[in-house]
């Protein structure tokens, strides 16, 4: 029975966030980084209260963590790791995902990501825009300083109303 009790995951009781669906995500991507030896940092905060469906919300933050911990595994030889940062700004919940890269994004002729995985665009951050879409916000991939970086901007409160 020892032997056994040690070969079960000890469970992770960090809590990342407020917002549950989110924090699942969250600490599964920190201990599959954890057992990569991938560094993983969470910064801010994803609140309860979003106008956001649950699955929307797992399917964003899951793809996200999911292509940067991907990008890494390709590559083990690049230094840095996942840094994953939420915070509200002007009405909006702000989300960046970073990842050390060597390699430049592509992109196919209507401006889609191409996939590292298969010819074509890539399902993932295909799946992020349109999320990011159906709730009016934006998104964008980038690579700054060495990063690939996955920026996401999700209007949360009404707009003011014009002056």
């Amino acid at each position: 029975m020892a032997d056994y009790q040690e070969t079960i995951p000890k469970p992770i009781t960090t809590r990342f966030c407020h917002h549950n669906t989110a924090n699942a995500f969250l600490v599964y991507y920190a201990a599959q980084c954890a057992e990569q030896g991938i560094p993983f940092s969470v910064t801010g905060d994803i609140p309860v209260a979003l106008p956001i469906s649950e699955s929307d919300l797992g399917a964003l933050i899951g793809n996200l963590l999911e292509n940067a911990l991907e990008a890494i595994l390709r590559d083990l030889s690049l230094e840095g790791g996942i840094a994953f940062s939420a915070q509200l700004m002007n009405g909006s919940l702000a989300i960046l995902v970073d990842n050390p890269t060597a390699t430049l994004p592509t992109y196919t002729r209507d401006g889609s990501l191409h996939s590292t995985k298969h010819h074509g665009p890539g399902i993932g951050t295909a799946s992020i825009c349109h999320i990011v879409k159906r709730y009016n916000g934006d998104c964008r991939f980038e690579v700054v300083d060495g990063f690939f970086r996955a920026s996401v901007r999700l209007p949360i409160l009404p707009a003011p109303p014009p002056a």
